[in-house]
């Protein structure tokens, strides 16, 4: 496996679903104890892409110039914002600490599952089908 720094589209189309799908909606998405807004965008861009580099250089050395601090939030130009290409996003962000000790207890690892829960709820179709059980029309409810 690779390490590969992401490009940093994909940091700004992060951000853009953070924003949009969290932030004036239903509550904020997180990172760390800060919640995504166009203030705190340039900062979440930046330890997203920080978390990354960091991962690259501890599998392969430093492997970068990139200077994660001098990131700035730019949705100009980014497509459309589709649940399923923010859930394909996340994917390939995640994809590349695999192998990263302390992934699972990072603030980008707890930012991915929070954006990934508010994308998953703007798929067509979630908020009709979101029952508390599945039932049969023809049949009674069965107990155990």
């Amino acid at each position: 496996m690779s390490a590969y720094i992401v490009n940093v589209a994909d940091i700004d189309y992060l951000v853009y679903a953070a924003l949009h799908y969290g932030y004036g909606q239903s509550g904020y998405v997180y990172y760390g104890n800060w919640g995504v807004t166009l203030d705190t965008a340039d900062w979440l861009g930046a330890a997203l892409l920080k978390q990354n580099v960091a991962m690259a250089e501890y599998r392969f050395l430093p492997v970068s110039t990139l200077d994660p601090a001098a990131y700035r939030y730019r949705p100009d130009g980014l497509p459309p914002l589709v649940p399923v290409k923010v859930l394909v996003t996340i994917s390939r962000y995640e994809y590349q600490f695999c192998k990263y000790p302390t992934w699972e207890r990072s603030a980008a690892h707890d930012f991915c599952t929070q954006l990934r829960t508010a994308a998953i709820r703007q798929l067509p179709g979630y908020h009709e089908a979101q029952t508390w059980s599945v039932e049969r029309p023809d049949h009674p409810r069965r107990e155990m």
